[in-house]
């Protein structure tokens, strides 16, 4: 039987959260019910709806919570490893161990689509993402401080991109690898190989600037004939 309501709507509000992430963490977002959730916390699901504009609504929360551990993590992450590179292969590793150990809440944060116009990002979520990108290009500023910022943004997206796709494969069971420990092996690869074409391409950016800045030197003492 459902009760009266003995909390505040903001006690409501983390209480609807935290049972949709715990009912999200054991049976996947897609097994997820309005009903299920009010039955968690014993209210009746119109209450939901009191609090929340609609289950995408709670799912958005539930993802902004997934996020901030994340930052967290990355956080730790980048606290133990002063090496710039060092840093960069264990946030990947954290982000790979993120998407095997949390697999449902990791694939309600990509696969779920909504639709921003009844329902904006909410402003912690902007800064959570906002965060754990910044976290991963100033390793890559670090690494090459020539580099300008367009060519970190897109670099760091890059390297995101493929770790990802590595991790959306291992909690898919598609790569097809016999050990349980090659998708560390993997990943190192990817990530040793990015950092050699990453800092081979800054390189050639430098020494082309090198000689740029030495011709015009040059044209500048020439006598003129």
């Amino acid at each position: 039987m459902s009760r009266r309501s003995e909390h505040s709507k903001e006690e409501l509000r983390h209480l609807i959260i935290d049972a949709t992430q715990k009912l999200v963490a054991q049976h996947g977002a897609n097994h997820v019910h309005a009903r299920q959730i009010a039955t968690e916390i014993g209210y009746t699901p119109g209450m939901l709806y009191s609090v929340f504009v609609n289950l995408n609504d709670i799912f958005m929360h539930v993802n902004t919570r997934t996020l901030a551990t994340l930052f967290n993590v990355f956080q730790s992450t980048v606290s133990m490893h002063k090496n710039p590179e060092v840093a960069l292969l264990e946030l990947c590793r954290s982000y790979l161990r993120f998407a095997q150990q949390r697999n449902n809440e990791f694939q309600l944060l990509f696969n779920k689509q909504f639709n921003q116009k009844d329902l904006p990002f909410p402003e912690d979520t902007r800064f959570y993402i906002s965060s754990i990108f910044n976290m991963v290009e100033k390793q890559l500023r670090l690494i090459t401080p020539h580099k300008s910022q367009c060519e970190i943004r897109i670099g760091m997206r890059a390297l995101w991109a493929t770790t990802h796709g590595l991790a959306v494969l291992f909690i898919g069971n598609r790569l097809f690898l016999d050990k349980s420990n090659h998708d560390d092996t993997v990943l190192s690869h990817l990530v040793e190989n990015f950092l050699d074409g990453w800092k081979k391409t800054s390189d050639a950016a430098e020494k082309n600037q090198s000689n740029n800045v030495k011709d015009d030197v040059v044209r500048r003492i020439e006598p003129v004939t």
